[in-house]
């Protein structure tokens, strides 16, 4: 199984807090696209309805199909188990932390030429 990184919003909480689905979305040809993750934890995780998160775990899919009006439909789930908060959730009352990139092209304003800095890649 491949780990997975999913950055989103939670949209309910479940499983006595050991569940959460995570809604990520982007933009694609101007419209708005969503994929819905649920994740799996060992522990409690302490997260609520609207938190903004980055989730890690261990990457499932399982088909599931049903029947709509006389069709049969098959949707993917997807989930992360074992799944782990990656650094911490914030509400989304408040803005999502931005952070920077380790190989970032622009110098932090404290550091300096001087001090080492370059603009390669890491890899």
């Amino acid at each position: 199984m491949a780990i997975v990184k999913v950055n989103g919003s939670i949209s309910r909480t479940f499983f006595d807090g050991k569940g959460a689905e995570v809604v990520e979305s982007w933009q694609q040809g101007g419209e708005t696209r969503t994929k819905r993750w649920a994740a799996f934890f060992e522990q409690p995780h302490g997260l609520s309805e609207g938190d903004q998160v980055e989730v890690s775990g261990m990457h499932g899919d399982k088909v599931d199909q049903w029947e709509k009006e006389g069709q049969t439909m098959h949707t993917i789930k997807r989930t992360l188990n074992k799944a782990r908060v990656v650094g911490s959730a914030s509400s989304s009352a408040a803005p999502a932390a931005t952070r920077e990139e380790p190989w970032a092209t622009t110098a932090p304003a404290n550091s300096g030429a001087a001090q080492g800095y370059n603009d390669e890649t890491p890899f």
